[in-house]
Order: structure tokens, then C-alpha cells, then sequence
């Protein structure tokens, strides 16, 4: 029998409230916002011949289809965020958002161009009107009459039948004569008249619906209107029915003394068009407001004004970029005090990411920005960020100018799956896509999982308010792991991996709770002392750049700072590490509690007494893919199991029953030498044709692995086959000296000892 995951357990995959609806304060919750950027037009016109007008006009005209198709399948939504890196260069910036705003143009003026009215149509149209309302007239007191003889023809029979109560519940004129032409009514036994009545009454019923219809057609044109003086094309005025709001990206800026002198060139060029340029400024509608501006990176040592293309001003100058991003924050600050004070949604959106230019993340607020390249979408109780439609550089080459806005919305997100018993079932890509939203996790766009469900099925299993996620093919069975797949079994059996659902997923917490349990005390230490405090992998963030990892083998902590991926410095000890940050009042702080809150001494202590010694002044170049950060980047998918109950690796070798169904494999491998890539070779002494295999080492120790861990390392080449059957395998051990005497006894022997059994089966 099934059993759920123990409560005890069950109680720290629940610590991070992701089930949460996502609704932000506001009268009303349902915004939706479109929004795109880094185009970089001049690096794409190479696609398109180097004609850099083309490209304008094929990427506005794609960005303008896209945003008819959000219209057409959701609610209009009004707002649409631009958030810089269009263009280098003014001119072909200007004409992108021109030829942009030309769309809407030509199609209000093609609305426009068929109402308008010269003399003749006015004139012609008032003779019009004056015939509609003797028709109308006419057809009124032609109504009347017939009204008049359905009630002296209902009189007539009314001491035979009651036609409103026995005939008229019938329907329709076709379904009354059928139940004339029936034995319910013919026992009634009434006179012929009584019918022919009946059927008269009927028809006028059918003739008065039908006069209504051209009453109804016939008002609506005495309803329409004429202009009272004549209007021509010249009349036409174009409205803006969009809230476009545009924000520099640092590209924009390029060619302009400052930050000033770009912001005024741009505002007398798009303003008149209906954008709304802001740069620290804010824009208050009805159910938002939306403070925006360029944001700059006062918080990035790396990528800042000493290497980044900007105004004249900024370019290698730090102090002047600083000066710009304190700027933004004061006005930050202030516009979403004004927000909470309104009670309206807070948007803010930038051009570089909020790490640079705010350094902290707020709840009240929703983020919009670029820059990076790197698309990401966070929406968890702790932060919002649509960072996620950056288009960038595509130097691999198929870009045929196909762009699109994506839409945020602040509706809650439901979970797909919520309403469905425990139980394994058939999913969509939609729903997969949808239930990730939910948790607060972005995995990309969803393509390979497409491409993986058109030659397989994808299913969802439920158990005990766990997930997991499976792909059925013809190969076997692949765990979805976020946007990637990895093949867990050559069976399709997708009801064993059900049975051993839960069991897995408690091995799992029970193999990773000391580890998490180490994390979530350091995050909330963290986040007392108003730090991040966000776990990912090994991994505590205290900011973007400083960090904690846990060893998971001893506990021990290494305190580091990382400005870039693969870059680090380490430190000895926390309160090290706040003394570079230039923060180490915040630890005194903490320590003054210590005498009141037995949680705080444990927690202190742990970031104050651990120390690393293994440190370094200097930053440090480490492997990005092996150790610690190998480690953590393995580990990273199997911590979703507590931040979205999700479980996104499945190891065989935990379940605790073997696949019932038919074998996959028809030819076993048993008494073949497999060799891996640490020049270790073992000999395959066990082999059903099921999913696992039972290998010898050289000195007769038995290990067990999955035929498709096996098949893995051989396609990438980590490892081979060295004899290809058990007669090849006895000839090399038998025939050369590959292995000492012990090996080739112990080897042998359990070869011949197999072969008696199969002999006896």
C-alpha cells in the first residue's frame, strides 16, 4: 500500500509558502503588461542585407502582429514597456518606434476613411432616414393589428383550451404541429375549428417574431448618426489608445554629452507620438503606477560606465554613474511610498537589472528590465521580475526578424494540478508550463519539452501534494527535469514509477534534510539581518556578488565573494566578509540580542565561529562545472522538492520493487568487461534484461547500475566495452595477462557459477 511522506519530513518541504496565490495590493489585481527588450536593430540588419530599413520595418511589423495576437487571445491590456538597447544610433531608433506607431495609424485611419461624410452623403443619408421612419411606422401599427388577432383568436377557443398554458410551452410552430398530429392531443377530442385556430394562432406567433427582427434592424438605423458639416481625410487625428512607455537602455544613450541632453532629444522626438518617455519619473494610471528610468549600475564592479557603452559623460566615469543610480533610488522610494498610499499596483521598470541599479528586491513592487542578455522570470512570494524577453545578439545565425512582446499579468496563478486525486495522469506542455509559473520558477520557453511530446506522451504524477513530471516514448521513460529531460528507464511502465513515487521522494528529503535544514538557519539569520538569503544548490546568497556554501559531507561553511560566474574570493571568517562588504555594525546588532534569543546565539555563532582557512585575498579562478560548483549545480534540482514540492531526479536504484512488465532489452549482457574512464574495469555478473545490471570489480566486490546510466557514459565516450560476449571475455582472460591470477580466478568462477544456474533453469 501507498503511504505518504512522513509529516515530520513533509514539514520543511513546506517552509518556503509557495501555494500562495500571487496578488499584489491594488483596487484592481488583474493588470496585464506587454513588454520586450534589447532589439539591437543594427547588429540584425546583417540578416536582412545589411538594409537596415528593412529590418526596422519586418521587426515593427512582427512586434506589431504580436501584440493584435495577445489582444485577440486575452484582454487588451493598454500597457506596453519598452525597455531600451533599441539602437546605437538615434536615427534608426526613432524610426523604429515611427514605423511602430505607424500600424496603428493605418488602421484608425482606415476606420476613419469609412465614416467619412461629404455633402452629397450627408444629404443622401438624411433622405434615408426619412423613408426608415415611414417603414418604421408603418411596420409598428401593422404589429399592433396582428397582436390584436392572436388575442381575439385565443378568445375564441379560450373555453376549449388555454392556448398560453397548454399550447404555447410546445415551442415552436413545427413542434406545435406535431403535437397536434399526436395521440395526447387528439384524446382531447376537440372540434376541427379548435385546431385550425391553433394552427392559425401559431403562425401569426411565428410572422410577429419575424416582424420584430426588421422593428429591431430598422431602429438600429434610425439610431445612427450623421456629422452636422461635412468631414474629408484631412479631418483625421490619430489617438493614442496604448500606454507605450519607453526606457533608455545605456545604447541609447551613445552619441550624447549626458543623460539630460538624450532624455529632452528623446522626449520632443516620441512624445508627440504617444509614448511616454520616463527617466526617473513616474507614470500614475488608474490601477498602476509605473515609475521608470535607465536605473545605470552604481552596484556592479564588473560590467559599469568604465566598460559599458554610454552618454559621454558616463563613459569612464564611475562617480557620475553613481550619482545617476542614487538618483533613481531617492525617487524609487518615493513612488513606491506614493503607490502604497493610493493603493495601486507598483510597477517599475529599467533598463539595467535591479541588482545593479537598487542592489535589494521589494515585494510591493513588480520589476521589469533587460541589459543582461539572460532572460529569467521570478514570481515567488519574495519577488516578481519579468526579465525574460531580452531578444540580445543572435550570432548563431536563423533570425528572420520574428520578435514578439510577452505579457505578465497579476492574476493569481493556479496550480493545474490541484484539483486531481493522487494518481498519475496525461498532461499538456500548457498545463507543465502553467504549474512552473505557479511555483515561481521560469524554465525558458518549453521547446525542448515540445519537441520531446511530439514523439511521446507527457504525464504528471500526484502523490501526497509531491509532483513529478515524466515523458513516454518508445525508448522508455525520461523525468522532466525544469525545461531539460534526462532517460530514467528503458520500461514504459509509468505505473511502477507511481508505485515508487513516494518512497523515493522520502529518500530523497531524507538524503538532503541535514543539508537544507543547515541552509534555511543561515537564510533566516540572513534575512534578520536584511540580507537576501536566498538557497540555491550548496549555496546562500547574502547579495548578487557575496555568498555561503555549505559543505553537505561535514557541514562546514566557506564564506566567498563572486563577481562573475567561476570568479572568487574567499574569506575567513563571516564577520570578514561583512568587514569587506562594509557592514559589520549589522553583526553588532545581532550580537546585542544574543543574551535575549537562544535562536539568534545558535544561528550567529554558526556564521560567526565557522571558519574557512583555505583563503585568499586575491580573486580566484575555480571550475565552473567540477567541485563545489559541480556539486551545487547537482544538487540545485533536487532542492525543488521543498520549494515546489517538485522532484526532478529519479534514481532507480531507491525504488524498493522491480518493473513487472516486459523486457526491453533482448540480448543480456552478461560475462561482457565494461571499462569506465577511470581505467577501472568490471565484469557483468547479473543481467535479467531489466533496467539494472550487477557488475564485479577486479578484487570481487559486486555493485549495482542502471543500463542506462551505462549507455550514457559509453555514447559520450567516458567509458567502453571491451569484449562483446562471455566466449570473448574467457579467451582474453584465459589467453593474455590483462589481469592478475585473483582477478581472472574470482572472474571466471562467477562466470561458471552463473552458467550452472541458466543450465538448470
Amino acid at each position: 500500500m501507498r503511504e505518504c511522506v512522513p509529516a515530520k519530513e513533509a514539514e520543511l518541504a513546506q517552509q518556503h509558502q509557495l501555494y500562495e496565490p500571487m496578488l499584489y495590493y491594488g483596487s484592481n489585481p488583474k493588470i496585464a503588461i506587454d513588454y520586450i527588450s534589447d532589439i539591437h536593430l543594427l547588429h540584425h540588419a546583417k540578416y536582412f542585407d545589411g538594409d537596415i530599413q528593412k529590418c526596422i520595418k519586418v521587426i515593427a511589423k512582427s512586434l506589431y502582429k504580436s501584440q493584435n495576437e495577445l489582444v485577440q487571445t486575452s484582454r487588451n491590456t493598454g500597457i506596453q514597456l519598452f525597455l531600451g538597447d533599441i539602437s546605437t544610433d538615434v536615427n534608426v531608433t526613432i524610426n523604429f518606434y515611427k514605423q511602430y506607431r505607424l500600424h496603428f495609424i493605418y488602421q484608425q485611419y482606415k476606420k476613419f476613411r469609412k465614416q467619412i461624410w461629404d455633402k452629397n452623403r450627408i444629404l443622401s443619408f438624411k433622405k434615408e432616414q426619412i423613408q426608415y421612419k415611414k417603414r418604421y411606422d408603418i411596420l409598428l401599427r401593422y404589429i399592433e393589428k396582428v397582436k390584436v388577432d392572436i388575442e381575439t383568436s385565443k378568445s375564441s377557443i379560450s373555453q376549449y383550451i388555454n392556448y398560453g398554458k397548454v399550447i404555447a410551452p410546445k415551442g415552436s410552430l413545427a413542434q406545435i404541429e406535431n403535437y397536434l398530429n399526436s395521440n395526447y392531443y387528439k384524446k382531447r377530442d376537440l372540434p376541427n375549428f379548435v385546431t385550425n385556430k391553433i394552427l392559425e394562432i401559431a403562425n401569426l406567433y411565428e410572422k410577429l417574431s419575424l416582424l420584430n427582427k426588421t422593428l429591431f434592424r430598422l431602429e438600429g438605423m434610425l439610431d445612427t448618426t450623421c456629422p452636422d458639416i461635412p468631414m474629408c481625410l484631412s479631418d483625421f487625428k490619430y489617438t493614442h489608445s496604448l500606454i507605450g512607455v519607453i526606457i533608455l537602455g545605456n545604447h541609447e544613450y551613445v552619441g550624447f554629452s549626458n543623460v539630460e541632453t538624450a532624455l529632452k532629444f528623446y522626449k520632443e522626438k516620441l512624445e508627440p507620438l504617444g509614448y511616454h518617455i520616463l527617466q526617473n519619473q513616474v507614470l500614475e494610471l488608474s490601477n498602476a503606477i509605473i515609475y521608470g528610468g535607465s536605473g545605470f549600475a552604481k552596484y556592479n564592479t564588473q560590467f559599469n560606465a568604465n566598460n559599458l557603452k554610454n552618454c559621454d559623460a558616463m563613459m569612464g566615469n564611475r562617480s557620475y554613474e553613481i550619482e545617476q543610480t542614487t538618483l533613481f533610488e531617492k525617487k524609487y522610494v518615493k513612488a513606491k511610498e506614493y503607490a502604497l498610499k493610493t493603493g495601486k499596483c507598483f510597477i517599475c521598470a529599467t533598463h539595467y537589472p535591479v541588482k545593479d541599479c537598487l542592489d535589494k528586491f521589494d515585494r510591493e513592487a513588480i520589476y521589469f528590465s533587460g541589459h543582461t542578455h539572460q532572460n529569467e522570470r521570478i514570481r515567488s512570494s519574495d519577488k516578481v521580475v519579468y526579465a525574460d524577453n531580452q531578444i540580445g545578439y543572435h550570432n548563431k545565425g536563423n533570425f528572420n526578424g520574428m520578435i514578439q512582446f510577452k505579457r505578465a499579468t497579476t492574476d493569481c496563478v493556479r496550480n493545474p494540478y490541484d484539483d486531481l486525486p493522487d494518481g498519475y495522469y496525461q498532461t499538456t506542455q500548457e498545463d507543465y508550463m502553467q504549474f512552473y509559473e505557479y511555483i515561481g520558477e521560469y524554465i525558458g520557453e518549453g521547446k525542448l519539452i515540445k519537441k520531446r511530446c511530439q514523439n511521446g506522451k507527457l504525464y504528471v504524477i500526484k502523490s501526497c501534494n509531491y509532483y513529478g513530471f515524466f515523458i513516454l516514448n518508445n525508448n522508455g521513460i525520461s523525468i522532466v527535469n525544469g525545461g531539460k529531460t534526462k532517460k530514467i528507464a528503458l520500461s514504459q511502465n509509468i505505473e511502477w514509477i507511481y508505485d515508487n513515487f513516494n518512497v523515493v521522494v522520502q529518500k530523497y528529503i531524507k538524503i538532503l534534510e541535514p543539508l537544507r535544514e543547515m541552509q534555511v538557519q543561515i537564510s533566516n539569520q540572513l534575512k534578520k539581518m536584511g540580507f537576501e538569503g536566498t538557497i540555491h544548490g550548496l549555496i546562500v546568497d547574502i547579495d548578487f556578488y557575496n555568498h555561503i556554501m555549505v559543505n553537505p559531507i561535514d557541514g562546514s561553511i566557506t564564506f566567498y565573494y563572486s563577481p562573475v560566474f567561476g570568479e572568487v574570493q574567499k574569506f575567513e571568517s563571516f564577520y570578514e566578509q561583512l568587514n569587506f562588504m562594509g557592514h559589520t555594525s549589522l553583526l553588532e546588532e545581532s550580537k546585542s540580542d544574543i543574551k535575549n534569543n537562544i535562536l539568534v546565539v545558535s544561528e550567529a555563532n554558526k556564521l560567526i565561529k565557522v571558519k574557512d582557512y583555505t583563503v585568499s585575498n586575491e580573486l580566484m579562478t575555480v571550475s565552473r562545472t567540477d567541485g563545489a560548483y559541480g556539486v551545487s549545480r547537482a544538487v540545485s534540482p533536487l532542492q525543488r522538492i521543498f520549494t515546489g514540492h517538485v522532484l526532478r531526479d529519479f534514481d532507480l536504484g531507491l525504488m524498493d520493487s522491480e518493473d513487472p512488465s516486459p523486457r526491453k532489452r533482448l540480448k543480456s549482457w552478461f560475462g561482457r568487461i565494461y571499462g569506465d574512464y577511470d581505467l577501472k574495469d568490471y565484469l557483468v555478473v547479473g543481467d535479467n534484461l531489466g533496467d539494472f545490471v550487477t557488475l564485479m570489480g577486479t578484487n570481487g566486490k559486486k555493485s549495482t547500475v542502471s543500463v542506462i546510466k551505462m549507455k550514457s557514459v559509453i555514447q559520450r565516450k567516458k567509458a567502453c566495452w571491451i569484449t562483446k560476449d562471455t566466449s570473448d571475455t574467457i579467451q582474453i582472460i584465459e589467453r593474455n595477462n590483462m589481469y592478475d591470477q585473483k582477478t581472472a580466478k574470482i572472474w571466471l568462477e562467477a562466470i561458471l557459477h552463473e552458467n550452472k544456474i541458466l543450465e538448470k533453469h
